[in-house]
């Protein structure tokens, strides 16, 4: 007779990259092949350096990445749902997150596009002798028709971002 005789007490697995592999009945194997999912954050032309990807999932999948100017590709996925959602400050995001289903094996684009739509002010306040300031309110008055006004405190090292 032919197969694989139980009471000899064999153990047998398989791997192949790219797929996820389970132990089925008996001796058989289910395989799952993995997807790839590729997300690029635009500003313009070009890429967002510094902007956050946030991307979940299922099975508890969670990957947080800061981009430079290479897309943000994952692999191995397992078929699902995932959520992504770009976040940087100062910035909106077209769409603003996407929900997408991913299915086995396939290779998935997203691509966002960003909008400027704050800017920041930054700097560090020092007495004349060099010594950093803690502790000291920093405040930014619009000019002409502009009536905001923002604030912010300097830290240890006398640094404020408004």
């Amino acid at each position: 007779s032919s197969g694989i005789n139980a009471e000899y007490g064999y153990v047998v697995s398989a791997e192949k990259a790219g797929f996820e592999i389970t132990r089925g009945e008996n001796y058989d194997f289910i395989a799952l092949k993995l997807s790839k999912l590729t997300t690029t954050v635009q500003l313009g032309d070009a890429p967002l350096v510094g902007v956050l990807v946030s991307v979940s999932g299922s099975r508890g999948y969670r990957k947080n990445v800061q981009l430079d100017t290479e897309p943000l590709v994952l692999t191995g996925l397992v078929p699902g749902d995932y959520f992504i959602r770009p976040l940087m400050k100062e910035y909106s995001f077209t769409p603003a997150s996407k929900m997408l289903t991913v299915a086995e094996g396939l290779e998935v684009d997203v691509t966002f596009s960003a909008t400027r739509v704050a800017y920041s002010g930054y700097g560090k306040v020092t007495s004349l002798n060099g010594k950093p300031q803690p502790g000291i309110i920093v405040e930014a008055v619009g000019a002409g028709e502009c009536a905001l006004q923002e604030e912010g405190t300097t830290e240890e090292d006398g640094s404020y971002r408004i």
